[in-house]
């Protein structure tokens, strides 16, 4: 198993490559909010698919595709982000935009990462 990326670069590895990776904290709104680029309409407290928890569970089940235990999985998500069940909106699309980044942003430039690192 290839060790943390971060600990890699500040052992110098890949020192002779100039590459940047990363992505901003709220990179995942754009999907768990529905709103183009993230970003809400002025006095806009919708905040889209985290409208209720209904809708963002089925965003979550839908992101799970057809895993054999999408279920299990999504379980393991509220363990993760217990606050996508809140009951404050505002909490609950927060908690639903770092889930997303931290899955489809953050996961893919750790692997990025650890591929230059090779």
């Amino acid at each position: 198993m290839l060790q943390d990326p971060r600990e890699s670069f500040e052992q110098g590895v890949g020192a002779d490559k100039d590459f940047i990776t990363g992505n901003t904290k709220d990179d995942g709104a754009f999907v768990s909010s529905a709103i183009p680029l993230g970003v809400p309409r002025p006095n806009d407290t919708n905040y889209g698919r985290a409208y209720d928890n209904e809708t963002l569970e089925a965003m979550f089940l839908l992101m799970l595709g057809n895993a054999e235990n999408r279920e299990e999985l999504y379980q393991e998500v509220l363990e993760l982000y217990p606050l996508i069940k809140s009951e404050d909106l505002e909490t609950r699309a927060i908690a639903a935009s770092d889930c997303v980044t931290d899955w489809l942003m953050t996961s893919t430039r750790h692997w990025e990462a650890s591929r230059h690192v090779e």
